[in-house]
């Protein structure tokens, strides 16, 4: 799952499966970032997802989908993907020096809505 900024949204377009079960049933989520080869740099948000059926939105998502990937024209089967929004309520940063740095540096944002949740 790749996520994508569109109109200061984190958004994604989620196939059918496991996951968009869960995030129908739930949603929640938890999203973290590969590895840098380089350090032990650290990404981590946590929220709530909801979909979204907004048609003008949607076309601005598939169109940064298409723009990020390189592509020509809509993937076969795109229309099946359902649009969400992921809320971030936890949002985790850490910083490396690289490899095995026994002081990494973590920097925690908590939204001001989560406590409502």
């Amino acid at each position: 799952m790749c996520p994508i900024i569109v109109d200061d949204l984190l958004v994604a377009l989620i196939v059918p499966g496991p996951k968009l079960h869960d995030l129908i049933r739930d949603g929640r989520y938890a999203m973290h970032s590969f590895p840098a080869e380089q350090n032990e740099d650290a990404f981590y948000i946590t929220g709530k997802a909801n979909e979204l059926h907004e048609p003008d939105l949607r076309r601005r998502v598939e169109e940064r989908f298409i723009y990020e990937r390189s592509m020509s024209e809509h993937p076969l089967g795109i229309h099946r993907h359902r649009l969400f929004r992921f809320n971030i309520e936890l949002c985790l940063h850490t910083v490396t020096t690289g490899h095995g740095d026994p002081f990494p540096k973590h920097t925690v944002f908590r939204s001001s809505d989560a406590s409502k949740t």
